[in-house]
């Protein structure tokens, strides 16, 4: 567990602007809480910042689900949805595909009812997202949504969090980064330490397409070569 005063007087340090076990001045911690979170807003709307992915379940029926803290998925809103979502019914899973606002808007008639539906589109409005489902499932069913999970920001300096591993060191040295404008130059180890560890994050979390070589169903045209 860490605070966002144990990152501030870590990042403080790194600028050699307090000694160690030197006290902050609480106009010097302030700043740098609000300077903190919003770097962390700003890696929220990065898929390689996400600190995991959460599989969240409702049951619903209708054309639309809310989703957000109290709505019908009832989590964090997303900034955006994952592949992997499914419906299930009897016991049966069947496979959710996301497509993008144009394609659900060239749909002509977007009430076809069916037993579950194959196609979704996330819609991320704010504060609460929607989700449109095609085919309209006809009667309540389960659905399984991929969510991604982001960095939450510090309410306070002494808000207690866990982080998963990689994501202090990112944070202190990154936070230096963002410090040192106005207090002195910045110190190439330091911003070399924070292009690493921020790195390391995105190597992490990058999600690497497999490669089908299935050739069994695929025709082969000897004219075309393709």
């Amino acid at each position: 567990m860490t605070t966002a005063a144990d990152i501030i007087d870590r990042a403080y340090s790194l600028l050699g602007h307090k000694a160690a076990g030197e006290s902050l001045s609480g106009d010097d911690a302030d700043y740098a809480l609000g300077v903190l979170n919003g770097m962390i807003d700003s890696w929220n709307t990065q898929r390689l910042f996400i600190v995991t992915v959460d599989e969240v379940v409702a049951t619903t029926s209708g054309q639309t689900a809310t989703i957000g803290p109290g709505m019908v998925f009832n989590t964090a809103r997303p900034v955006d949805v994952e592949n992997g979502a499914f419906s299930r019914l009897a016991g049966i899973d069947y496979s959710i595909e996301w497509i993008d606002r144009v394609t659900y808007e060239r749909i002509p008639l977007k009430t076809v009812a069916a037993s579950f539906p194959q196609y979704a589109y996330y819609n991320a409005e704010y504060p609460t997202g929607t989700i449109y489902f095609y085919p309209v499932p006809s009667t309540a069913i389960e659905i399984h949504i991929p969510c991604q999970v982001q960095l939450l920001t510090f309410a306070t300096l002494a808000t207690d969090v866990f982080l998963v591993p990689g994501y202090k060191r990112a944070l202190e040295y990154s936070l230096a980064e963002e410090l040192a404008p106005g207090l002195r130059p910045l110190d190439p180890q330091i911003a070399r330490g924070a292009h690493l560890a921020r790195r390391a994050l995105r190597r992490t979390n990058v999600d690497v397409p497999l490669l089908n070589a299935d050739l069994r169903n695929v025709r082969f045209n000897i004219y075309s070569g393709l």
